[in-house]
């Protein structure tokens, strides 16, 4: 059975942010436990960006 962690369980949201050491534009979403697993499962997001071409400059 899934059990997605509810927005109160903030404290082991931010222990994720922390061991994972996400830089800009990367975020954590969410994160679920797999009770039959003993898992969890870790949703990362990214923010949408524009990036030149390190060589042209474009």
């Amino acid at each position: 059975m899934w059990t997605t962690m509810s927005s109160n369980d903030n404290m082991i949201l931010e222990m994720f942010k922390v061991a994972l050491q996400l830089k800009d534009l990367w975020g954590l979403t969410h994160i679920e436990f797999d009770d039959q697993d003993q898992a969890w499962h870790v949703f990362i997001d990214f923010e949408r960006a524009t990036f030149n071409c390190p060589l042209c400059g474009i």
